[in-house]
């Protein structure tokens, strides 16, 4: 048999040769522009990622700064120090009506002293981009959040902590004096203290407060004018008052425990097991939110003015009388129990397995309803309602027992 020979020895010629190096040169040049053009983009995200959290930062401890220097000015306007920046430069200031104030070194001069003062500030991040951020300053002078101890009206005051009554703190774990500390303080599991004592005394956090796998104590009372978050297993204890004025987020097993009287002016919601214990009365001025097997015991009186939303077997305990001027949601399995009389001024609304049970009288202002599924409310004492509201779920009254 004969076999059929092929044989190629043609290869590639010059042409062809530079044909294919400029193909692959262009390849090359599109794909360079792609990647620096990449590079770039994630370079721009990244600084305005910065210039906005920096510039929160900033604005944040500005306005703490301004409300604690305005309750104990004697002139019209005030000098704001702030701390510099190598990556943050504050480059503009305008106030009400236009008026520019003198900004640098570390120092905004001639902030006037007004009960709200609309201002707007602009940043530049090193790279150049800048941002303008306006907000309004409350002048806390004069302002006092009263503590109601029962729905009578009578109760004592948490007062405004004094400045001169207050030490720097330092980088200790014990503290035998008032402390105050200044910028946004982060305690974690990875410093020298696990657990920050203040013995006797009280603490005071201008700024922003983060717990992570520690314990924070103070033995009197606590103040917080940022936000406060609880990460991993963290305690969080004051033994006497608590005023929380920022939002403050409990997360992942983590607990606060009051010893007395709580006031909170913004935003509290817990979620994963979290736990909330007041000793004496509770004031929410603002959302109180409770998830996943939270837990929420107020022993004394409790006024919630927002809404109020328990979900996913989350509980509310409280030990006396209690008045509700928001929204009142109850979900999935969650309960809100009340030793005293109630009051609800805004609609309640159950769903999937939620109770509710009043062992004293209760009072339903607006309307009443569930969505679906088994939600129940008892009431061991009489049940009044306001004009014209007819409940769409039914109501245990004068139950020998709720249990």
């Amino acid at each position: 048999m004969r076999f059929a020979k092929f044989n190629n020895e043609k290869g590639v010629t010059l042409v062809e040769l530079l044909a294919a190096l400029g193909l692959f040169a262009v390849v090359i040049a599109l794909a360079s522009s792609v990647i620096i053009q990449l590079v770039q983009t994630e370079d721009w995200t990244s600084g305005r990622v910065e210039l906005t959290q920096d510039t929160n930062v900033l604005v944040s401890e500005l306005r703490n700064t301004y409300q604690r220097m305005s309750e104990t000015a004697e002139t019209e306007t005030v000098n704001l120090p702030y701390q510099e920046s190598d990556r943050l430069e504050l480059v503009g200031v305008v106030i009400d009506g236009g008026e520019t104030l003198v900004s640098g070194n570390g120092l905004i001069e001639g902030v006037p002293v007004m009960e709200n003062l609309p201002i707007q500030l602009t940043t530049e991040h090193s790279s150049g981009e800048t941002l303008t951020i306006e907000s309004v300053w409350t002048n806390k002078q004069s302002y006092e959040v009263s503590v109601i101890i029962d729905s009578g009206g009578s109760g004592e005051d948490i007062v405004n902590p004094n400045p001169e009554d207050y030490e720097p703190a330092g980088d200790e774990c014990d503290y035998y004096s008032n402390i105050f500390f200044e910028r946004s303080k982060e305690f974690g599991d990875w410093e020298k203290c696990q657990e920050i004592m203040v013995h006797g005394h009280s603490a005071w956090f201008w700024n922003n407060l983060t717990l992570n796998n520690v314990i924070f104590h103070a033995e009197k009372d606590l103040f917080i004018d940022g936000s406060t978050i609880l990460y991993n297993e963290s305690n969080l204890i004051a033994g006497n008052n608590v005023r929380l004025s920022g939002h403050a987020n409990i997360h992942s097993n983590s607990r606060v425990t009051v010893g007395s009287h709580l006031v909170a002016e913004d935003v509290l919601r817990l979620d994963s097991n979290a736990v909330f214990s007041v000793g004496a009365s509770a004031q929410f001025y603002a959302q109180l939110e409770a998830y996943s097997n939270s837990r929420i015991t107020v022993d004394g009186y409790f006024f919630a003015e927002d809404q109020l939303t328990l979900h996913g077997n989350a509980t509310l305990t409280i030990g006396e009388n209690a008045s509700f001027n928001g929204d009142v949601e109850i979900q999935s399995n969650a309960s809100i129990t009340i030793t005293g009389d109630a009051i609800f001024n805004r609609p309640v609304s159950l769903q999937n397995n939620a109770g509710l049970i009043i062992q004293g009288d209760a009072h339903f202002a607006d309307d009443i309803g569930f969505d679906w599924s088994n939600a129940e409310i008892c009431v061991e004492g009489e049940v009044t309602y306001g004009d014209g509201v007819i409940p769409d779920i039914d109501i245990i009254e004068n139950a020998a027992s709720c249990d």
